[in-house]
């Protein structure tokens, strides 16, 4: 349960910073594309997690199956919808923005802060096929390790 609060609020990071240029100067979604981890908050993030983000959709690792989930997403006027942009069934998530490779997503349960995550391999190199499960793993926990080890340091 914990594990898929911490995605759903990735996520919404995520789309937070499609939205919003990196010098806030425009609405784009290829701002936010890329792969990333929750910024470390302390006890407000019970679990590391890692998800990419591509033009349409945020993908999650979910390490205990070792399974990837997928949300379609879209983003009109800084605010990341989670379905279709049709308008029926979509999910407001929150308001995005990013600045210097941290996304935010700010929604009525707070501010949600994701950091870009730039160590081979990724999440995307993994759902590309550019690397196998295993190799992906050891990385994931390797900086899990890591986020954990730090999450708590002033």
């Amino acid at each position: 349960m914990k594990f898929k609060k911490s995605l759903q609020m990735a996520v919404c990071l995520i789309a937070i910073s499609q939205s919003v240029s990196c010098n806030s100067q425009s609405t784009n979604s290829s701002n936010i594309q890329g792969n990333w981890f929750p910024e470390y908050l302390g006890d407000i993030n019970e679990a590391y997690t890692e998800f990419y983000i591509d033009d349409t959709s945020v993908y999650y690792f979910n390490p205990t199956s070792e399974t990837i989930s997928a949300n379609e997403y879209y983003i009109t006027n800084s605010k990341l919808y989670f379905g279709k942009d049709n308008g029926d069934s979509a999910k407001l998530m929150g308001t995005v923005s990013i600045k210097n490779d941290t996304l935010t997503i700010v929604n009525e349960a707070g501010n949600s802060s994701f950091l870009k995550q730039n160590e081979l391999p990724s999440l995307e190199d993994l759902i590309n096929d550019d690397t196998s499960l295993d190799i992906f793993f050891e990385g994931y926990i390797t900086r899990e390790a890591v986020w954990n080890e730090n999450k708590y340091k002033p």
